[in-house]
């Protein structure tokens, strides 16, 4: 499976989160997780924003001052977390925990063999208790 969250025909996806650097990031990572190969539209990783077509087809910043730089770091984090999981990632099933309108709460496991990782995503603007849970925290945004 391919898995986009932009492309040549679509705004980008920093356009679609209304600039919400935070949303953004929750994306990659839930599309980093899914089952299939992850693809990113060039420019995305740096934080190019642009509408639809021909807006979405600007060309590449290549000057890093004008990059986002931290949000490439952020993909270059999400990229070594697929490297270093990609048995459980790619092989893994999927099971959906939590999808709770209310609280904003997204939770999913991925589980193969003997390997389990849980991610969980907050699209709230409020903090949330979380149960204790076994385990390692392997990724995290901070929320």
């Amino acid at each position: 499976m391919f898995n986009a969250m932009d492309t040549h025909d679509t705004a980008r996806l920093l356009t679609l989160c209304q600039g919400d650097q935070r949303l953004q990031k929750q994306i990659l990572t839930f599309m980093f997780m899914q089952i299939g190969a992850p693809c990113l539209y060039y420019g995305t990783e740096v934080g190019m924003a642009g509408g639809y077509d021909p807006g979405c087809r600007a060309c590449m910043i290549w000057d890093t001052a004008k990059q986002n730089r931290q949000m490439l770091q952020f993909v270059r984090q999400l990229v070594h977390f697929r490297r270093n999981y990609a048995a459980v990632l790619s092989q893994g099933q999927l099971i959906w925990k939590l999808v709770d309108d209310q609280t904003g709460l997204i939770i999913l496991q991925r589980k193969w063999k003997e390997q389990q990782i849980t991610a969980i995503f907050n699209h709230s603007q409020q903090q949330q208790l979380l149960p204790q849970t076994k385990g390692q925290l392997l990724f995290s945004q901070g929320w």
